[in-house]
């Protein structure tokens, strides 16, 4: 404060005259401010008094009556699973190998049939319909007429290059090999063309026989067998064909299509389907396994209607 009086008094002594007259506030009278202290706006405060409401409200909902509840639910839960996790395991021991190398075996022919026949299939894909075709004997022939059997069902053509002629000869394995095991009579190997307008009857029976003697061989009108085509999610495309009238002149064209063996139970109901990436042996042990299955099952219904009744 001293060195402060001293420079404004050094400073008023070299002045210019009249001008200190104009200095009406003495030094004396400098007071000190204080700056007041920084507040917390609104904005702060609501933000504080949100998170406070947030955390009691969590406080609120974890109690320990929740947590009993999430706890009960969470077992109940995984006991549920638990038992049907056991219930399929218990299905599957219960499917035994039944059926050996020959017919007369455990079951004779008749009697696998029957048991067959007593295999109801639950929850099946919407695959396979009713179909009205004519076989390669010029005989007509449903779908009903298979039924009791397995069914083996390929879609092709007869002008087809490789690829037709590669799942049948595929087919023609499949068939001895059920035959080593005594199968072979209890599935029925079907061709159907999807190129009615080339494929005759009789040219349908000449292609089959090729490949495997019990192969069938279906053919029938355009419509009927766009009609099975869809019943059985069957992809198929004509290459080369600009309409109906050229078709007739040029027979020069090919068919694009699925490429997959249906195998149908005994019922009708699709079971599974075998890509062109299974081969033979692996194709034969899943038929195999499912008419070991069929039988199995059909064994144990008709154990139970013998006790119950």
């Amino acid at each position: 404060m001293h060195r402060l009086t001293r420079t404004v008094g050094r400073s008023l002594r070299f002045a210019p005259r009249g001008s200190i007259s104009r200095l009406n506030t003495p030094l004396t009278s400098i007071r000190h401010f204080s700056v007041p202290p920084v507040q917390k706006d609104d904005h702060d405060r609501n933000e504080g008094n949100d998170a406070d409401k947030k955390g009691g409200m969590l406080r609120g909902l974890i109690t320990w009556k929740s947590v009993l509840l999430l706890t009960v639910v969470g077992a109940g839960a995984w006991v549920w699973f638990d038992s049907r996790k056991r219930e399929q395991m218990d299905k599957i021991k219960e499917v035994k190998a039944v059926g050996t190398a020959s017919i007369g075996g455990p079951f004779s022919l008749g009697e696998q049939m029957d048991k067959i026949k007593e295999v109801k299939a639950v929850g099946t894909a919407s695959i396979g319909g009713p179909f009205s075709l004519g076989d390669h004997n010029g005989r007509p022939t449903t779908d009903s007429d298979y039924r009791g059997s397995f069914m083996l069902l390929y879609f092709g053509f007869t002008h087809c290059p490789d690829i037709c002629p590669a799942e049948l000869q595929k087919m023609a394995g499949i068939m001895n090999r059920l035959e080593k095991v005594g199968f072979h009579k209890l599935v029925q190997p079907v061709f159907i063309t999807i190129d009615p307008w080339r494929d005759s009857v009789s040219q349908v029976r000449d292609y089959v026989k090729e490949f495997h003697p019990s192969i069938i061989g279906l053919t029938g009108s355009p419509g009927a067998v766009t009609k099975v085509c869809k019943a059985y999610r069957v992809y198929v495309s004509k290459s080369g064909v600009v309409n109906e009238a050229k078709e007739k002149e040029d027979e020069d064209y090919l068919v694009d299509h699925s490429i997959i063996l249906y195998l149908m139970g005994p019922d009708g109901k699709f079971i599974e389907f075998y890509s062109k990436t299974v081969d033979e042996e692996q194709a034969a042990e899943k038929i195999i396994r499912q008419i070991r299955k069929a039988i199995a099952l059909g064994e144990g219904a008709a154990q139970g209607d013998g006790n119950t009744s």
